[in-house]
């Protein structure tokens, strides 16, 4: 790895910086945040980290649920279309 390549990329291999962690949601709607914070939850939950819980119209939190149903379908599928490969 270049020098100036390592330089940018040793932030990543750092803990996060306690400014640094809640950046991410600043910069996305609150649909977005709803969005990831629900997908991710059991990751939220096993880090540690604390959720903004954006004000959500009842449609966008159904939609948000679907969303979750449907990445946790997927997941499913994936897994095992992988395990039928081995």
């Amino acid at each position: 790895m270049a020098p100036e390549e390592y330089q940018w990329k040793k932030e990543t291999l750092d803990p996060l910086m306690p400014d640094n962690i809640d950046k991410w949601a600043a910069v996305l709607t609150p649909l977005q945040v709803g969005i990831i914070e629900e997908v991710l939850d059991n990751i939220f939950k096993t880090f540690g980290y604390t959720k903004s819980l954006p004000k959500l119209f009842i449609y966008q939190r159904m939609f948000i649920k679907f969303i979750k149903l449907f990445y946790h379908t997927l997941a499913i599928v994936y897994r095992y279309g992988r395990s039928l490969s081995q």
